[in-house]
């Protein structure tokens, strides 16, 4: 009887201590959340005077349209009714930075997630219809075929352009030489072989894709590779010729490197494979190679070659498989127009990210190129115009 009230007592003291200790964490709890809630209230105050502050400042928004501001690369014009200058500066590309903001990354994010998406639908695809996955290889390796008629002719048509050079520098050389009755139709002669070079750069690369029945993407190569060379050759004769005209040998002091006004030929080399248009005789330039942001670049060009693959596999192809084989009305073609209006769109903003950025950041880290603002927003009278560009 004895020990029965003795444990009792003890389980009744027991219950007191539990009790006890569940106050104090309770107490303590509070305590805890309500300084929580006070250090939250404190910082949010914090914010948000900081919000209103920033929004308050009317030079904040005066930056976003001050095409002073955007358009830094642009000297005045020496003389009236001429062009501004290129001016290059040490910079990285307009996606590059904006990147560096998560919200902004997202948006990268959302397009990788889309590109995983339509990999597993082409594979799922592949599986249930042929048994086997494809991958879209088959219409990559259709477009870039005839691989090896591509190269030949890139080798030509830079053949054409180191000839170019050769020319140049043989016309720069002497036409101090040339008598002064004869200098007039001396400059005539190499301006009619310039015309003529350019003509033959716009027409055999051209003939010989026509010829060889070069596919899409094969065929794009070959042209812009044209362009861009016609584009080079035409901004170093045209940026060269002054100087060669305003050449005069008693400027030279004895200097044997001053005998010709063209450039050197690792000059012209570097501004060849340099992304860009405008031609200098030297750049702004980087310390070293990122070697690692190179590799980036050419994985980000490869996995845009795939995205657009997909594209077309699963959401163009079907839309022209059976072209031409009925009666095309205009309710059909109208019905095409918008089904294929928002993939043509996503594969225009690749085509814009391929090219544009990450395959111009590539050239620009591997020749430790610095301005590589190879496109931009400048905003002008409140409507922002994206300037797509190479200068």
């Amino acid at each position: 009887m004895q020990d029965q009230k003795t444990s009792e007592q003890f389980s009744s003291k027991e219950f007191i201590m539990r009790d006890l200790s569940l106050e104090r964490t309770r107490l303590k709890l509070k305590e805890l959340q309500s300084g929580f809630i006070d250090d939250m209230e404190e910082k949010m105050q914090r914010v948000l005077a900081d919000v209103i502050k920033e929004v308050g400042n009317p030079e904040n928004d005066q930056k976003l349209f001050d095409e002073s501001l955007n358009c830094l690369d642009k000297m005045k014009p020496t003389r009236e009714g001429t062009l501004p200058d290129k001016q290059f500066l040490t910079r990285n590309s307009l996606l590059t930075d904006l990147f560096e903001i998560k919200h902004i990354r997202t948006i990268y994010h959302i397009f990788v997630a889309i590109l995983i998406i339509l990999f597993l639908n082409t594979l799922i695809y592949d599986l249930t219809d042929t048994g086997r996955p494809k991958f879209g290889f088959g219409l990559i390796l259709w477009n870039f075929g005839d691989i090896k008629t591509v190269i030949m002719i890139w080798i030509c048509m830079m053949a054409g352009v180191f000839s170019l050079y050769l020319m140049f520098h043989f016309y720069a050389s002497n036409r101090h030489k040339v008598p002064l009755k004869h200098l007039k139709l001396w400059d005539q002669c190499w301006l009619v072989a310039f015309i003529l070079y350019v003509c033959a750069l716009l027409y055999f690369p051209l003939a010989s894709l026509l010829e060889h029945n070069l596919p899409p993407a094969s065929s794009l190569i070959v042209l812009m590779e044209k362009i861009r060379l016609m584009m080079k050759s035409y901004a170093f004769v045209r940026n060269n010729t002054p100087k060669v005209l305003a050449y005069q040998p008693k400027d030279s002091n004895n200097d044997k490197q001053s005998h010709s006004p063209c450039p050197g030929f690792s000059q012209f080399l570097y501004y060849l494979f340099a992304p860009t248009l405008v031609y200098r005789d030297s750049y702004p330039r980087t310390d070293s190679v990122r070697w690692r942001v190179v590799a980036w670049s050419f994985t980000e060009v490869i996995g845009i070659i795939f995205y657009v693959s997909f594209i077309f596999e699963r959401l163009l192809k079907f839309q022209f498989e059976h072209f031409g084989k009925s009666r095309v009305e205009s309710k059909d073609v109208i019905v095409s127009i918008f089904n294929t209006m928002m993939p043509a769109t996503l594969a225009m903003l690749c085509a814009f990210f391929c090219l544009l950025h990450s395959w111009q950041n590539a050239f620009a880290e591997m020749l430790c190129f610095a301005d590589r603002m190879f496109y931009k927003v400048c905003a002008k009278n409140r409507i922002n115009i994206c300037e797509w560009k190479k200068e």
